[in-house]
């Protein structure tokens, strides 16, 4: 293994499309190595995909990292690099022959020294690993919803808000952030959503949100205010037809049609979330 390789472990969310969610790493210069796997992207799965085919591609998950004698899978190993398991040769025989339960993608080569930092710059790269301490990018589209919809709810609703399993039963990540939320029979959940962001971004976010979706026994509404991006874009624009029509969302298209969630907001007594004990 002369090369400098990275190849990127994959699970496909849909049998009805080309769509896969990256949630690992591989990478190798011929003396160290590093695999890494995203328990964030571990945990959008499980709402993604069938209970069987996540057991599936976690036992997968699990027995490779046995197969090294790692711990939780989030930091750097060092193996034999020998090992028919992670050689050139078998890696491109995983790429072209692998299951659709999971799959790793043909070995790319780089010429990049392959540290610690680097590995970590591709890894959020080509992963997105989600951190709690990473602030999300804030566009001039959200700006401006959020400009406009403020003065009209502004004391019916809490902004930035924080919802966990305190509030939510059955939520997957420990704490998710909504633009707003209210209460009134349950959760009124907002988010503004910039398709034109890049695709990883625009993906990973709308999985977090679909985390979400069909827990009704704690949330009344979801918001999801958004805008057609360009047809150029195809796997946003791809995104962007799917979620406006996604059943457990009310989807708003623009600014100008805001007046739905102030509507909504003020005709149904919507308040500001309590303290919790």
């Amino acid at each position: 293994m002369e090369n400098h390789i990275i190849t990127i472990l994959k699970v496909p969310v849909s049998q009805y499309s080309n769509e896969f969610l990256a949630i690992g790493l591989f990478a190798s210069d011929g003396k160290e190595s590093f695999f890494r796997v995203s328990n964030h992207k571990l945990k959008v799965l499980k709402r993604l995909i069938s209970d069987d085919s996540y057991y599936l591609m976690d036992s997968k998950v699990k027995m490779i990292k046995k197969d090294f004698d790692l711990n939780t899978g989030e930091g750097k190993i060092h193996f034999d690099l020998n090992h028919t398991l992670f050689s050139d040769s078998h890696l491109a025989y995983l790429s072209k022959y692998a299951n659709n339960v999971l799959q790793f993608e043909k070995p790319q080569s780089i010429d990049l020294p392959l540290n610690d930092e680097v590995f970590d710059q591709i890894f959020s790269r080509y992963v997105s690993e989600k951190s709690n301490t990473k602030k999300p990018v804030v566009t001039r589209f959200k700006t401006t919803i959020l400009h406009t919809l403020k003065p009209q709810i502004e004391d019916r609703v809490t902004w930035d808000a924080v919802i966990d399993k305190d509030r939510v039963q059955g939520l997957i990540f420990p704490k998710i952030t909504f633009d707003f939320a209210g209460l009134n029979s349950g959760l009124v959940l907002g988010q503004a959503q910039d398709f034109s962001k890049e695709y990883k971004d625009v993906r990973d976010e709308l999985a977090t949100l679909y985390s979400v979706v069909g827990l009704d026994h704690d949330i009344s509404q979801i918001f999801l205010v958004g805008k057609e991006p360009d047809k150029s874009q195809g796997y946003n624009h791809q995104l962007w037809s799917e979620f406006r029509v996604l059943k457990g969302i009310t989807y708003i298209e623009s600014e100008s049609n805001l007046g739905e969630v102030v509507d909504f907001v003020r005709s149904h007594d919507v308040v500001p979330l309590p303290e919790l004990p």
